[in-house]
């Protein structure tokens, strides 16, 4: 009698003949001498087909000894977990040599990656992505405290109170007898006049000359023609030794026949009129409230 894997005794050895669970393999050494075997009877034995496998069975087995299958109550049995003391079932290497052969020694298994010995080549070194430089910190920008300026005594720049019209006369164009066409006159531009001093004559990029009042298109009027100046009360005004001179008239509008001096201070008075180049006409006057405002 055996004894399977849950403790029970059994005339079987392939599977319990109480609860079907394997049996364990007793393997014996080739050098034991098997038990004289008994004498076979004549009659044969009798047997069970199990309906689960078709295997033959002793009669008086409970279990098939193939599948387990219990023949008493017709269902197959559960698989036990083998337990920890069973033994693994040998390999055919296992099986016992004569008594006069050494066994041989088992081989190492066999490394699944190469060699140890053989040297390996050093791995390249991580390449590392270059990190960003950091940004360039913004330059600190110190505060001084400003030196000490005494307070300002200039008086605050005031408004314009004069202004010079400059208007187109066809009356002194058709004086001065000259060729082409004059252009049309309009309305007369109005020229805030917020120094003591104001330059009449045409704008020249090339020489510098950017005078307070440009006479324009008119190009009988010297680049540097004229200058007027004040003292807040009256004007004066100086011809710049210019190429056609300055002419000053009074209110009747009658364009006088001589120019002033060149060089040498003329006052003006309100009423006045300045006629200079081929059609160009002055007039200095104070500004009205509403050029005041607008200067």
């Amino acid at each position: 009698m055996t004894s399977c894997p849950a403790g029970h005794q059994s005339a079987s050895t392939d599977y319990c003949d109480t609860c079907g669970c394997p049996m364990r393999v007793v393997h014996q050494s080739a050098t034991t001498a098997a038990p004289p075997t008994a004498p076979a009877t004549c009659s044969a034995p009798q047997t069970v087909t199990c309906p689960h496998c078709k295997t033959s069975n002793h009669a008086a087995d409970f279990f098939c000894k193939h599948c387990g299958y219990d023949f008493t109550t017709g269902s197959l049995p559960t698989t036990l977990p083998q337990a920890e003391n069973t033994p693994a079932t040998p390999s055919p290497a296992s099986v016992a040599q004569p008594s006069g052969a050494r066994e041989a020694a088992p081989e190492p298994p066999q490394p699944t990656l190469s060699s140890p010995a053989a040297p390996q080549p050093p791995s390249a070194p991580e390449q590392i992505a270059p990190q960003p430089a950091p940004p360039d910190p913004e330059p600190t920008t110190h505060v001084r405290r400003p030196a000490f300026r005494p307070p300002n005594t200039q008086p605050a720049p005031r408004r314009s109170d004069w202004v010079a019209e400059v208007w187109v006369d066809p009356a002194w164009f058709a004086l001065q007898e000259g060729e082409g066409v004059a252009p049309s006159p309009g309305p007369p531009t109005i020229v805030s006049l917020r120094n003591t001093t104001a330059m009449i004559g045409r704008t020249s990029a090339s020489r510098g000359i950017h005078p307070e009042i440009d006479c324009g298109v008119d190009t009988a009027v010297s680049r540097s023609h004229a200058k007027l100046t004040t003292d807040g009360r009256r004007w004066w005004l100086e011809d710049l030794d210019s190429a056609n001179g300055t002419f000053i008239g009074d209110a009747t509008g009658t364009p006088p026949e001589n120019a002033i001096p060149a060089g040498r201070k003329v006052e003006i008075d309100i009423d006045d009129r300045v006629w200079l180049g081929a059609w160009t006409r002055i007039v200095v006057r104070p500004a009205t409230s509403m050029e005041r405002d607008l200067s």
